[in-house]
């Protein structure tokens, strides 16, 4: 439905650009967004596309966009201006033969590179005064780097890295249908090179679409982001095209050292990611060691399984390992999607702040934009303090018709990312039980079940002799690194004297799943195995997963309330105690000892060593196969690939709020070097909000045991007998 001339103001604070700033270069906008730099009434039949925005050495900006639609030549541009920090923007520069462009800075010059026109030459031009004048790419020495074929881009990053200067595109030579005819490629020149000069150049191997990829939903790929990984490593990261899924997702793939060669693996290198099947730009930002993106983001209400032509909604995203995306703010939004849009932006950090320019669909003194698509204005925003938003910083337009969500979106969003992380088939349990064994009152039971279709879990069952009819509650007991279930028996036995079925199993590369029954040199393997390949999560999440499926179990037992089920941990089973706890609300109570923390924390106060420690063999080998010295900056590394997550969206202080409202009690120690307390501090503000904002504060406890390290005193675990009688009452 068109919403006829709505006047709406759709930024507060986080975004300036209210109307009194905004300076129209052709008529009077209205309550358009941000600051217009350029406009085109859709009665021209001429379309703003290809945003790009650069920041000059002096500290000047510099915005440009080209011309679609049926009205234009397919060929041309124009280059801006900006002396004030965006307020406002004068034209500096039109330009014929240039289309699909970046602005980028590089040794102190200005650049613009795309092609000549739609679906034409590969082409790139210097500028030295601003983008007044430009350089023209006449040969293969003045800019003309491909004089032959088809190419396709839009503005992507261009990124430095090891000495290169690195540039996504797409050959588009594989036929004449949109999409189909793309394929995907990296360009890459030294940087000390003349970049006008085709020599100096190299590609990549071309790679091309596979329409049988994501189920047959697949159909193209395009506009690439070239971006350094976690491992260092150059990535072209691609919009990807679906067809009838909301789900969207984006394409990594792999490139070279050398940008001589492409990888993609299908089963492995899709990535979920907001806003996926249109354009977006992917950066870098060292203060908050994140990648960051602005992305048309499809919020639930407009989910109508054609996301590509959603972009009424444009969002800023974050993540620490390029395969797990958050949703942090919306930061422009209108109701309608048929004739409102903010797409294809282009974005640059400065300082605090984020600044971009986007390629507006909006309300004019006409009939507005021709489509949500065919934009009729290009327009500038700065989000003031990017870093700290979140989902109640919203647009107020956004968050007034998303009340609800943004309520409860967000924690539910990292609940079920990292459920979808872990997420693997459930198989049949295949359960099997031992003959039990009854000596001093107490009837011990060995189990075990299947936790995938090759990994069974051992598992040790206590209760009282005497309370054979009935269910009764549970308390699962998970050990540390180096430890069993067995090691688990003294309270075992405590909690079956209660009145309790207590139940323990051994952790991944733990106790009877491995030939030598210590674990340290299969936990090792497993990790660098997980190093190599990315696959499998042998360091707390595939433990979380066996909590769960310890959980379907249960659920069959005769002699198990499945409604009063607790969870202690300790150390590496603190950790698992809490993430599991976070995600899986059959977990009634939970008391998580000495693993409660913040790994970002430790990672920014150089705390990091003694949790590493307990990985110490595996984080060295990786270390030394890279080359790299073991460090924080190299444990992120290490972390993005064993435990994506932990650091950011996984991390303690935002999992531990996601209990609230059921019973948890943190146990931790005052000087406890691998929970640093100022971590520990973090999560438990989070979680005591959480607890204060359901209501539910008389269900949150915090014991620090004085003067202790790694350790749970008898006072604490007595503390933790008691906490559990009290809330699942045997």
């Amino acid at each position: 439905m068109f919403i006829q001339r709505v006047l709406l103001t759709v930024l507060l604070a986080v975004v300036c650009g209210s109307s009194d700033t905004i300076r129209a270069q052709k008529t009077a906008p209205l309550n358009v967004p941000g600051v217009v730099i350029d406009y085109s009434p859709a009665s021209s039949r001429q379309y703003i596309g290809s945003p790009s925005i650069a920041v000059l050495p002096n500290g000047e900006y510099v915005a440009s966009h080209d011309f679609f639609g049926p009205g234009s030549t397919f060929s041309k541009m124009s280059v801006f201006g900006s002396t004030d920090k965006g307020r406002t923007w004068q034209k500096r520069a039109d330009l014929e033969g240039q289309w699909w462009s970046t602005l980028f800075v590089h040794n102190g010059a200005l650049y613009l590179m795309g092609t000549t026109k739609e679906y034409g030459f590969t082409v790139i031009r210097r500028s030295t005064d601003g983008g007044r004048t430009w350089t023209e790419p006449k040969d293969e020495n003045s800019g003309l780097l491909f004089g032959n074929g088809s190419y396709h881009c839009s503005p992507q990053p261009v990124v430095i890295h090891r000495g290169r200067v690195w540039r996504a595109m797409e050959d588009a030579m594989n036929g004449t249908i949109w999409g189909e005819r793309f394929d995907a490629f990296m360009m890459s020149a030294p940087v000390d090179a003349d970049l006008l000069k085709a020599s100096s150049w190299t590609t990549s191997n071309r790679l091309a679409r596979n329409p049988e990829w994501l189920g047959g939903k697949f159909n193209a790929w395009l506009e690439g982001n070239a971006v350094v990984t976690p491992e260092g490593k150059i990535a072209n990261i691609l919009r990807v095209d679906i067809k009838q899924d909301d789900n969207e997702k984006a394409a990594l793939v792999r490139i070279s050292d050398d940008g001589k060669q492409a990888s993609f693996d299908p089963q492995t290198d899709f990535v979920d990611f907001p806003g996926g099947s249109k354009k977006f730009t992917i950066r870098w930002d060292a203060k908050s060691k994140a990648y960051w993106a602005m992305a048309n983001y499809v919020p639930p209400q407009h989910r109508r399984l054609e996301p590509s032509r959603t972009r009424n909604t444009l969002a800023l995203i974050r993540s620490t390992d390029l395969r797990n995306w958050e949703v942090r703010t919306v930061v422009l939004y209108h109701p309608d999607t048929a004739k409102h849009g903010f797409q294809y932006s282009d974005w640059l950090v400065d300082g605090n702040d984020l600044i971009a320019v986007v390629r507006t669909a909006f309300d004019d003194a006409a009939d507005g934009a021709h489509n949500q698509h065919d934009a009729n204005y290009l327009t500038f925003h700065r989000i003031r303090n990017f870093r700290r938003l979140t989902m109640k910083d919203s647009v107020a337009v956004f968050k007034a018709a998303n009340v609800a969500s943004i309520k409860s979106e967000q924690p539910e969003a990292t609940r079920q990312a990292f459920r979808k992380l872990l997420d693997r088939p459930r198989v049949p349990l295949a359960a099997k039980t031992s003959p039990q064994i009854i000596a001093n009152g107490l009837i011990r039971e060995e189990f075990s079940f299947a936790a995938e279709a090759n990994e069974r879990v051992p598992g040790l069952l206590v209760k009282a002799a005497t309370q054979q009819e009935g269910r009764r509650p549970v308390v699962i007991a998970l050990h540390g690194t180096g430890g069993t279930k067995e090691g688990q028996l003294p309270l075992l036995n405590e909690l079956a004297a209660k009145g309790f079925v207590a139940v323990a199993i051994d952790g991944r590369f733990h106790g009877a799943r491995i030939p030598s029954g210590k674990g340290s040199k299969e936990y090792v393997d497993a990790m660098l195995q997980t190093w190599h390949t990315g696959k499998g999560k042998p360091f707390l999440y595939d433990t979380v997963w066996d909590v769960m499926r310890l959980l379907d179990y249960l659920a069959t037992r005769p002699d198990v309330d499945a409604a009063r089920i607790g969870v202690i941990g300790f150390s590496k089973g603190g950790v698992e105690t809490y993430l599991a706890a976070a995600i899986d609300e059959r977990i009634a109570v939970a008391v998580p000892c000495i693993g409660v923390q913040s790994f970002r924390y430790a990672l920014d106060h150089d705390a990091w060593q003694s949790r590493a420690g307990t990985f110490q063999a595996a984080l060295d080998a990786a270390a030394k196969e890279a080359g790299e010295p073991v460090n924080a900056a190299f444990l992120r590394k290490f972390y993005d690939r064993i435990v994506p997550g932990i650091y950011g969206e996984f991390d303690g202080p935002q999992m531990v709020p996601l209990i609230a409202p059921r019973p948890l009690l943190i146990i931790n120690g005052e000087v406890d070097a691998r929970t640093p307390i100022a971590g520990v501090e973090e999560c438990v503000q989070a979680a005591r909000a959480a607890y204060d904002k359901k209501k539910a504060s008389e269900k949150f406890m915090l014991h620090i045991q004085p003067k202790t390290a790694h350790a749970v005193t008898p006072e604490a675990k007595q503390m933790a007998m008691d906490w559990f009688v009290r809330w699942l009452k045997p």
